[in-house]
């Protein structure tokens, strides 16, 4: 069995509050839990191997709490003597050539059953374990790291590298073949321009599995002779993303690939209008407004639409005594106020009608209005208007 796996995209994020029973970011510890949930079924089910797709981390030069917490996943699955697979996305690599990657500490720890390609496409090859299964791996590069001039020049070296591979074990029927790679394939955004290398789903059809990372959203490809496709992430990254959240789950005895849910806390997106209330009561009516909505365990983006902004103080400590955590920063919606001296203009307005209409909107004394009358009416006759 093989379980797939993507686009974790470890971090401290800036908002969800702190766990004072671990100190750890809630938001951190729901995308560990993700993850866990993901290994726990790998472990229970005995699988030979775990793939990660690429995208471990945010970025390529993670903070100490991000490493320490993906190893301590890591040793579990080799601990259990599962064969852990990790592929380098896009996230975890820089741009400049020969730089470390996210994951090239664990690497360098060289730690039974884990093979790591970050830095140059691997193959690995495991035949002890019954029917042989090869793994071909393929990181995610920049153009600059191979030296290329275009996104499609990137492109055709993947299709290339991929051709030698099945070249090369073209009289090997016996073992399995599976194809680990952080690209973005061409029936991801068909009809649309994209700013990297694409690579045709057609040359991933001859491979017994493939195991994508790098797309967000579940998409197999079967319709088109293909086997596998992306996992997605294991957790909701950001407010954007409303689907629901799977691994894959590979019996390769059965010929089955089974899609497995993963529980992820709701995210909800709260849009109040407060233009309406008093300035004064403003927090007030905000906080009355949610009192009477279900937001507990959730994960909220509040937007509060208003003329001018004032003290979130009362809403944040509301949201605090009712122990919800999960928020972001709330973010005003500012309008400007609508002007009771708006005029409304008519075609048929003469440039004085104007300066009459604008001057019984004003607050002002009438013998300043008719002086003014008199000043605008003088104006206005000499330019000829």
């Amino acid at each position: 069995m093989l379980v797939h796996t993507s686009d974790t995209q470890i971090r401290n994020w800036e908002y969800g509050g702190v766990n004072p029973e671990t100190g750890l970011n809630r938001r951190f510890e729901d995308a560990l839990s993700c993850l866990d949930f993901t290994i726990d079924h790998a472990i229970r089910k005995k699988a030979k191997f775990f793939v990660h797709a690429g995208d471990v981390n945010e970025e390529r030069n993670p903070d100490s709490i991000a490493i320490e917490e993906f190893a301590k996943r890591v040793k579990r699955l080799t601990s259990a003597g599962i064969e852990t697979i990790l592929v380098a996305g896009n996230h975890d690599v820089d741009s400049s050539i020969g730089c470390t990657t996210s994951i090239s500490y664990l690497k360098a720890l060289g730690i039974p059953h884990l093979h790591i390609a970050d830095k140059k496409i691997e193959t690995f090859l495991f035949d002890d374990i019954g029917q042989p299964v090869r793994f071909f791996c393929l990181p995610y590069f920049y153009k600059s790291q191979l030296k290329l001039a275009t996104h499609d020049d990137v492109r055709d070296f993947i299709v290339g590298e991929i051709d030698k591979f099945h070249e090369e074990y073209a009289d090997d029927d016996e073992t399995i073949n599976v194809c680990v790679s952080h690209y973005t394939v061409d029936k991801v955004f068909e009809g649309f321009e994209v700013n990297e290398p694409v690579i045709p789903i057609e040359a991933f059809k001859d491979f017994d599995f493939n195991a994508f990372g790098h797309i967000h959203q579940y998409h197999e490809y079967s319709e088109y002779g293909v086997v596998g496709g992306y996992c997605g992430s294991p957790y909701r990254v950001n407010f954007g993303e409303k689907e629901k959240k799977y691994f894959n789950s590979v019996d390769f005895e059965k010929g089955s690939i089974d899609k497995i849910l993963i529980p992820n806390r709701d995210f909800e997106e709260i849009v109040l209008d407060a233009r309406e209330a008093d300035h004064k009561s403003i927090e007030e009516f905000v906080i009355s407004k949610l009192k009477h909505m279900s937001l507990d365990n959730k994960f909220l983006k509040i937007t509060i639409k208003c003329y001018e902004k004032f003290n979130l103080r009362a809403i944040y400590q509301h949201l605090q005594e009712r122990e919800i955590f999960h928020y972001a920063p709330i973010i005003f919606d500012q309008e400007r106020v609508k002007s009771e001296s708006r005029l409304s203009f008519e075609p048929s307005m003469t440039s004085m009608d104007i300066v009459r209409a604008y001057l019984e909107k004003q607050d002002m004394p009438d013998d300043f209005k008719k002086a003014v009358l008199v000043e605008s009416e003088s104006a206005i006759n000499a330019v000829g208007l």
